[in-house]
Formats: C-alpha cells, sequence, structure tokens
C-alpha cells in the first residue's frame, strides 16, 4: 500500500523552482511551519512595503492556488480582503483563472493588483464592485443558527441615516449536550416591534422547533454593515457608539451589496451575550422569494400555482418535493396508504415516519421545502376505484376542477384512465409518471386538453414500446395481498424519473411565461438498463398524435 507524501515530495523539482523563484521577490520559507509539513512563505509587498503577506500552499497545490493573507488591523484593503482571516482574493470568483501551470508568485502578483487598486481606505474601482457580504465574513459560533420568517424581512427602500431600535421576539431550541457556558441551538425569530408597526411571523413557524424557549430582546436596524468583532472590548465599544444599552438578546439588520442595483439586500445577525459582554455570532438565514427566483430563475409566479397530486408513494413524494422547492405553494394530496419503514428505501419521508398516512408524511416534506404551503395543502385519504363516497368524490373534482396541474403518480392504468377523463372533461392539464419493474425504465406523459393527445391516445400510439422491465422479482419482495404490490428498484433510479415529471410540469405550469423553453414533445422516455440489464442510461423527448377513434379527444 502506498505511503502518503506531501506535495514537496511528489514534486521535488517544482518545489525548489518554486522556493528560488519566491526568494527572488525576498520571500521566505517559513521553517518552523516547514517541520509541521506545511508550505509557508513569508515577505513584503513590493506596492506597500509595510504590508506583510504571507502565503500558504496547501497539499492540494498546484491543483489549488495557494492562498495569500496580509495583517488586516487597521489595513484592510476596501475590498477583495477577508477581514477574518486577512485572505486576499486572487485569480476571480472560485479562483477560476487559477493553472496548476502558475507559479506561488503568480498569486503574489495577483495579491499586489488587488493592493494596488483596492488600498485601505481608497474608493474601489466603479468598473469591479461585485458584492461584499460583510455577514459572510462574521465569525459565527459553531451551531448557533436562526431563521427569518418573510413576514419579518419587510424593510424600507430608505437606509436609515442611524441606528433604529426596536424590540423583537424568538424561539431558542438549545443544543443538547454542549458544555457549560457554550450558547448553540436554533432559533426561530417570531415577532418585531419597530418604528415602522408590528410584524409577526405566520403561527406554523412557532411549530417548526419542538420544546423551543420564548425569548426577548433588542432589534436594531443599521446604516452598514457591523465591524468585524473579535473580543468583548470590541462589542462594548461598538454598542457604546451606536448608543444601544447590551441585552442578552440582540437581533441587527443591515444593508449588503447586491448584483442588481435595484434590489436593496438586508442582513441580518443575532448576538447572544452576557454581562461581561462575552458573546456568540448567530448566522441567521432569511426566507424571501426574491433569493428563491435568483437561484431559479423564470419561475416567478409558481407560489399560485395549485398542483393535484394522485399518489404519494416513491414517484409521487419525490415530483411533490421538487416542486415545492421550486415554488409551487397550493397542493391536494391523494393517497389512502400508511407509510411503513421500508418505505424510506425510495420514498422522501424517513423510517420514523412510519404508521403515518403517505399524505400526510408528503405533506409535512412540503412544508420542510416550502414554509408558504402551511394551510395551503389539503389531503384525502379518498380510493378512487375504491367503495362510494360522494363527499370524497365531490372534493377530488372540486379540486382538480380549481387544480393548474394534475399529477398521477399511481402507475395504476385504471386510475390514469379516470384521471384523463376526469381532466380532458374540465379542461386540466395533467402528467401520468410510472416506472417498469425494477425502475429500468420510466415514462412521463403530458396531457394539454385542445392541444394535445390524450393518455388513451398516447397509449395506443406506443403500445409494445415501452422501457425495458425487470423480470418478476422472487416471492417475498410483493407486499401481502395481490392489490398490494410493490415493485423493485432504487431511489437513484426512480429519482431520475421522479426528476423527469417535475421538470415536466414546472414546464407546464409556466408555459406562459416567455422565458421558458418547453420540452419538444409531451411523452418523456427514460431507460435505466437494457433488456439484458446493463446500466445504458438514455431519455427520450418524443411526439404523441391524436387517434382517429378517440371519442375524448374529439368531444373536448
Amino acid at each position: 500500500m502506498a505511503e502518503y507524501r506531501p506535495w514537496y515530495e511528489r514534486f521535488p523539482e517544482r518545489f525548489a523552482e518554486e522556493k528560488a523563484e519566491m526568494a527572488e521577490r525576498g520571500f521566505v520559507l517559513d521553517e518552523e511551519a516547514f517541520t509541521r509539513h506545511a508550505v509557508i512563505f513569508r515577505g513584503h509587498s513590493r506596492i506597500d512595503p509595510s504590508r506583510e503577506l504571507t502565503v500558504e500552499c496547501s497539499d492540494a497545490f498546484p491543483s489549488i492556488a495557494p492562498r495569500v493573507l496580509s495583517e488586516v488591523r487597521g489595513n484592510l484593503l476596501t475590498a477583495h480582503q477577508r477581514p477574518d482571516t486577512g485572505e486576499i482574493c486572487t485569480f476571480g470568483q472560485r479562483q477560476a483563472r487559477w493553472s496548476a501551470r502558475l507559479s506561488v508568485a503568480a498569486a503574489v502578483d495577483e495579491a499586489e493588483e488587488m493592493i494596488r487598486d483596492f488600498r485601505a481606505g481608497a474608493a474601489p474601482p466603479v468598473e469591479d464592485q461585485p458584492p461584499e457580504p460583510a455577514s459572510d465574513n462574521l465569525h459565527y459560533s459553531a451551531g448557533l443558527s436562526f431563521l427569518v420568517p418573510p413576514s419579518l424581512n419587510n424593510f424600507p427602500d430608505e437606509v436609515p441615516s442611524g441606528p433604529v431600535t426596536g424590540i423583537f421576539r424568538l424561539i431558542f431550541q438549545p443544543r443538547e449536550g454542549v458544555p457549560p457556558g457554550v450558547v448553540a441551538g436554533r432559533g426561530v425569530i417570531t415577532k418585531l416591534d419597530t418604528q415602522g408597526g408590528t410584524f409577526e411571523a405566520a403561527k406554523h413557524f412557532r411549530k417548526l422547533l419542538r420544546g423551543a424557549q420564548e425569548k426577548r430582546g433588542t432589534h436594531v436596524i443599521l446604516p452598514q454593515p457591523p465591524p468585524y468583532i473579535e473580543s468583548p472590548e470590541q462589542l462594548r465599544s461598538w454598542l457604546r457608539e451606536l448608543g444601544v444599552p447590551r441585552s442578552d438578546w440582540m437581533a441587527f439588520v443591515f444593508p449588503e451589496g447586491s448584483d442588481a442595483p435595484s434590489h436593496r439586500y438586508w442582513s441580518w445577525l443575532v448576538v447572544h451575550t452576557r454581562s461581561d459582554y462575552t458573546f456568540s455570532l448567530g448566522r441567521a438565514f432569511s426566507l424571501r422569494s426574491p433569493d428563491q427566483n435568483v437561484r431559479v430563475p423564470g419561475t416567478e409566479g409558481l407560489s399560485a400555482k395549485k398542483v393535484v397530486m394522485i399518489g404519494c408513494g416513491n414517484l409521487g413524494s419525490k415530483i411533490a418535493a421538487a416542486l415545492a422547492a421550486t415554488g409551487v405553494s397550493r397542493f391536494f394530496l391523494l393517497d389512502r396508504d400508511f407509510y411503513e419503514p421500508d418505505n424510506a428505501v425510495r420514498h422522501e419521508g424517513s423510517v420514523m415516519q412510519f404508521g403515518l398516512f403517505k399524505v400526510e408524511v408528503v405533506g409535512g416534506r412540503i412544508f420542510e421545502l416550502n414554509p408558504g404551503t402551511f394551510e395551503r395543502v389539503d389531503l384525502s385519504l379518498f380510493q378512487i376505484g375504491g367503495p362510494v363516497n360522494q363527499e370524497e368524490q365531490k372534493k377530488l373534482f372540486d379540486h382538480i376542477a380549481s387544480a393548474d396541474l394534475v399529477v398521477d403518480a399511481t402507475g395504476v392504468h385504471g386510475v390514469s384512465r379516470f384521471i384523463n377523463s376526469l381532466c380532458q372533461e374540465l379542461g386540466v392539464p395533467s402528467i401520468y409518471a410510472s416506472v417498469t419493474n425494477g425502475a429500468w425504465g420510466g415514462e412521463v406523459v403530458r396531457v394539454i386538453p385542445g392541444k394535445t393527445a390524450c393518455w388513451m391516445c398516447w397509449y395506443k400510439q406506443y403500445e409494445g414500446e415501452h422501457p425495458s422491465s425487470a423480470p418478476a422479482p422472487a416471492v417475498g419482495v410483493f407486499a401481502p395481498g395481490c392489490n398490494q404490490p410493490t415493485f423493485t428498484g432504487t431511489t437513484y433510479e426512480t429519482g431520475m424519473v421522479a426528476n423527469l415529471a417535475a421538470w415536466m410540469a414546472i414546464e407546464t405550469l409556466l408555459l406562459d411565461n416567455p422565458e421558458r423553453k418547453d420540452f419538444r414533445g409531451d411523452y418523456l422516455r427514460w431507460t435505466g438498463r437494457d433488456k439484458d440489464g446493463l446500466p445504458a442510461p438514455a431519455t427520450e423527448v418524443l411526439p404523441t398524435r391524436v387517434a382517429e377513434d378517440c371519442l375524448l379527444c374529439q368531444i373536448h
């Protein structure tokens, strides 16, 4: 078995060249650090001789660029330098311009450019002012974080000229097993009392953390980001400058940079302090619709869309989760089955949700991914084709009539035929997702009344051309009873089909959005394995056509 060797032993000639080139620039190897197998060069900037530079090569060198660090106390560059570590940003975002052919000295050259263009106190070049979020550079306490619901992020467009104080409330769930004196856990901001009014989080946010403690503190809106604070003395001095008294819990809100000049970005910092001004900084996460839309562009409007999900098993759970995470906020879930521990091999639920109905499990998962869905998810245990229940039948009819899309993930042809007929009658788009046994393949079919062929037309057109399927499984794979079959297949294979169905669903919900590009076909056929079971992933986008003898399409 090969033994580990640091990079300078694997590339001794390269190491000798790097030392020589750095020596020419006045940088020397830190011999004490080298005894610990760390390659660190120390020297001074030629642009600013008073600035000492430290160049660190990780063991991933030369694949990864060296880090260039510099003292920040009173000498922090106006941009492109982290106040917590002193690291100077080099080679662009994610160091994309670095190449393994470049030398350690090239990293020094990059740092020198930053020192020249962003001297402490100088105005950065107009053409180079990317967002430099101060919140990303604060020294947060491990395991301390907070959630800020959307209703508590309504701040004015105008930045205040000075601190604006108020009161805030939160619920806090301490983390178990932490040493005495250490503050760790998770919290949710629940209420703000400010000069602009009182704002409260929706009630369901209070249920996110079980056994949480109610806390109250001081809320401060700042005109600029807070300074980098390392000691109790610095915190005491800063609060004195603000004219804000200390409280055990403090929440600071401040404006930060943004890629879009028209978009004001506000960040939160939650601080727990003690009487001696020792403190813990908590990282805060704000829920905002604009932030979601930036991550998934072109999806504006999904929160107003309603999806009826027929079947909340493996496929249905994954499709629903993907739609909720992308922004869909209104659901009607239909499934009569309960959740078993073994379902966790493919389902979005966990083993510990055993005994719950699948609609409950999926409804909870939807809420976890998109809290805006709370009280906008309706559940039903109605069985299509089961005992007559006019009340539940009417409920299903009414939900489909008011839906923007129906997704059938049951894989049961009788259900698909019924949903196809009902959606055609009501003029509601529908999608049908299924997998073959063993999840060797899968199919996603879209039907838009008046525009595409219906499900029956598709079935006739492609009968006998379905993707490959695993041989019948051995006895013991199926659940008891001939009316309760399951199927084999892994979560990653069925996930492929679920993702294709979710993709098709999103494009269907956003057909009126000119920024979106739709599929050139309404039938997605995924083949995971060939007829012999060998992995051969392939996705086809195929057309569907109306059958000449389809009375359903002719009527509607």
